[in-house]
């Protein structure tokens, strides 16, 4: 399949059947068409509308959106065609879900599901480009064109019954309310920790004195032996040197001249 080229586009946007209405040639992009914000959007359950070029509205972090084109698209029979997110949204951190291909025969806007996962809104702006349309044409023409549900389409509430909400953002709410109860309870839980800090302390103060104690032996207090011990120890020393033999006569007769007598055998 082959893709349409500037030349092409603005050929079939000059044909009775506008390929693309309303037409701006400063839309049109060597192998593309840029097609702008509408007038219509939905974020989550809520459905909006601007007014006058300009008006704007702001997708939310982690949101989803419906956004309407401005443009409507008839599509030849003999082609196909894709949509694609903008470079300028994308930098913001805003994706397209992954959209079918529009087949050839439709006609109708074209409305792009957008998926905010910056960590701030992201503002869109009436007529300002929101995605770029690739035309492809097909190798043959089909048996039969699209005729489907969506044909005319000109509103979201026509697309979308039912209003999508961001689980992701649902889980931040989620996860927010959680960390508000921890706020709440964290002087609580910060004084049972105190407490079991110091239980722990004076539990390990106690393992730690008590063995030491038990060791100690046990202070005596003083008796009447024990005061008058000296004197005993001296008693019994007078008495041990009383008991050696010959030390009694050598204390008294250590004072006088002791003459030794010979035998009456050796006189002469």
């Amino acid at each position: 399949m082959a893709v349409f080229s500037d030349k092409t586009i603005k050929r079939l946007c000059a044909a009775p059947t506008l390929l693309v209405e309303p037409y701006d040639v400063n839309l049109v992009k060597p192998a593309s068409y840029d097609l702008s914000v509408g007038d219509q959007f939905r974020i989550g359950k809520r459905d909006g509308k601007l007014g006058q070029r300009g008006a704007s509205f702001s997708i939310p972090s982690n949101e989803v959106a419906f956004v309407i084109t401005e443009q409507t698209l008839t599509m030849p029979c003999d082609a196909a065609a894709s949509v694609s997110i903008c470079h300028s949204l994308l930098k913001q951190g805003v994706i397209l879900a992954a959209q079918s291909q529009i087949d050839p025969g439709y006609k109708g806007k074209v409305v792009a599901l957008l998926y905010n996962f910056s960590n701030k809104s992201v503002k869109l702006k009436r007529g300002e480009h929101l995605v770029t349309i690739e035309f492809r044409k097909l190798d043959d023409t089909p048996d039969s064109t699209y005729s489907g549900t969506y044909q005319n389409l000109d509103s979201i509430e026509k697309f979308a019954q039912e209003p999508i909400d961001s689980s992701l953002l649902s889980l931040r709410r989620e996860i927010g309310g959680l960390q508000k109860t921890f706020y709440r309870a964290l002087p609580l839980i910060l004084s049972a920790i105190s407490v079991a800090v110091a239980v722990i302390t004076v539990i390990l103060m106690f393992n730690t004195i008590a063995p030491s104690v038990a060791k100690r032996p046990p202070e005596r207090s003083p008796t009447q032996g024990d005061t008058f011990s000296g004197s005993g120890d001296r008693d019994s020393n007078q008495n041990d040197t009383s008991r050696v033999p010959g030390s009694q006569g050598m204390s008294r007769d250590s004072g006088k001249k002791t003459t030794t007598k010979p035998a009456k055998g050796n006189q002469r």
